[in-house]
């Protein structure tokens, strides 16, 4: 439901009761965004009913013809492939959250991957197919870096506890290195890179690019040594390479 609440702009407080507008309003609920707008003439538009269950994960060949769906529909994101192509990972979201699931491609069958009533999201397989690193807000509803193995034994392993927002855009070829974006206030959006191999205590987090512009989907090239990102500095987004 819809729902209004009187305001007082010019001594910014509140001014009455709260009321309903519409009811049966759609929410998109990948971003919490409601797709409702007022006019300045008083006119309101909004969406009706649910946005679930209208997802698809499917196969295309490079031409973007279809060559076949994956599972069912449902409101499904974040579809990750495994290194040897034999299972996907993917975000299935629900009325307490969103968890991690996976899918093997050719028995049909579908095993829950994490079992915790917040948001989990953006899997990424380690290149060995043996890890899947992911974000959820779990502890504190921060977005941090969490690993599990992939066959979804033992526990989720926090990989980077703080109190930014963190989430995963790739994990190198060889292994070493998880690339990420922190979200800091300071400075927006900007990409960082943990090792993946090694103790936990050597394993610390490096800034690659720390500007006052937002730098996202980090993805280094298959020899390490560049890195691909996409920046707004010129005002819009756009793509970007520089030595790793």
């Amino acid at each position: 439901t819809l729902m209004a609440l009187p305001f007082d702009a010019a001594g910014a407080k509140v001014a009455g009761d709260v009321f309903p507008v519409a009811e049966s309003v759609g929410l998109i609920s990948n971003n919490s965004y409601l797709p409702a707008s007022v006019s300045d003439k008083g006119m309101l538009i909004y969406l009706t009913g649910s946005s679930g269950g209208a997802n698809q994960i499917g196969w295309f060949d490079r031409s973007g013809k279809s060559l076949g769906l994956v599972g069912a529909p449902g409101n499904v994101q974040d579809p990750a492939l495994s290194p040897d192509e034999k299972s996907v990972a993917f975000r299935r979201i629900s009325g307490t959250g969103s968890d991690l699931w996976v899918r093997d491609l050719s028995r049909g069958t579908e095993a829950r991957f994490t079992s915790n009533a917040s948001t989990n999201s953006t899997p990424f397989w380690s290149p060995q197919g043996d890890r899947i690193v992911f974000t959820s807000n779990r502890k504190g509803g921060t977005l941090n870096l969490y690993q599990k193995a992939s066959n979804g034994s033992g526990q989720d392993e926090p990989l980077l506890p703080n109190s930014l927002v963190d989430y995963p855009t790739h994990w190198s070829r060889d292994g070493r290195f998880i690339v990420y974006s922190e979200n800091d206030p300071k400075n927006k959006i900007d990409l960082w890179v943990l090792p993946a191999e090694g103790a936990a205590a050597d394993r610390k987090p490096m800034p690659f690019l720390r500007t006052e512009f937002n730098e996202i989907q980090g993805q280094l090239s298959p020899d390490s040594r560049w890195m691909a990102f996409a920046s707004d500095r010129s005002g819009r987004l756009e793509v970007y390479v520089r030595p790793f």
